[in-house]
């Protein structure tokens, strides 16, 4: 890909990337499908005046409105809401184009295809819950890796903000894109491992790859780093501590 920055172009390229940033404009339907199950036997749910047994699979249509929803069996009739949110496409998709996040936000919030009601239901009539949504699930424990475990990591770092202090000017700052970052971790104990990584960020100012032709001076800002660190985990949540080395450059 290959672009020729000019003012028109450039005011082409903002346009285009703004309308494609509204993800959940583009990417959800309508209408779409969600799994509905129940813990008990010989179940049946009410939606909208139509009842299914289930497990089934439900069509419904997106809307700011919640569900209510009757779940049946042959000794209980329970009734729920089932709450409407925010897709996870409308919340977290125009990040990825974050420059331009404010249109896009704006395009997915002038229709309905930001809401959700989840994609798989699970209803227990012995529960005392009677509002629910697809983010109430039971608790689980966590797997936890065995000893002599290798892991191989790999991360993209998207967006990256730096402030570097040359000596020879003033303090530069700027945000921008792009990075990649790669590990290893080795478990020598099923909670504790020890992890190896490095990684390159840099504030390139589009949002997408792309061979950019400029004229005039230029700015870059980019830091290469590595580290080793020993790591203790606690459920959902590693502290560590080791040492570390970052090479950081301002052209």
């Amino acid at each position: 890909m290959f672009i020729n920055i000019t003012m028109k172009r450039k005011c082409l390229l903002i346009l285009l990337l703004a309308l494609a940033s509204s993800c959940a404009t583009i990417i959800n339907k309508e209408n779409y499908d969600i799994a509905v199950s129940s813990t008990s036997k010989n179940a049946r749910v009410t939606i909208h005046d139509s009842t299914y047994v289930l497990p089934a699979k439900v069509n419904v249509r997106r809307s700011p409105e919640d569900i209510a929803l009757e779940l049946k069996t042959d000794s209980v009739s329970k009734h729920y809401i089932l709450k409407s949110k925010l897709s996870p496409e409308t919340l977290y998709g125009n990040l990825l184009f974050s420059s331009f996040y404010p249109v896009g936000f704006f395009v997915d919030m002038s229709n309905d295809k930001r809401y959700t009601y989840g994609k798989k239901i699970v209803l227990n009539p012995n529960d005392s819950v009677v509002i629910t949504s697809s983010d109430i699930r039971k608790k689980e424990k966590l797997a936890v890796l065995p000893k002599h475990t290798t892991n191989l990591t790999i991360s993209i770092p998207y967006i990256n903000s730096f402030y570097l202090r040359p000596e020879i000017v003033s303090p530069r700052n700027n945000t921008g894109f792009f990075g990649f970052s790669a590990g290893l971790e080795y478990y020598y104990k099923d909670n504790r491992y020890y992890k190896l990584n490095m990684s390159g960020m840099t504030d390139f100012f589009l949002p997408i790859p792309a061979v950019v032709d400029t004229d005039g001076e230029q700015e870059t800002m980019t830091s290469v780093n590595v580290s080793l660190t020993r790591n203790y985990r606690m459920r959902r949540f590693t502290l560590g501590y080791g040492i570390h080395y970052s090479a950081n450059r301002w052209i």
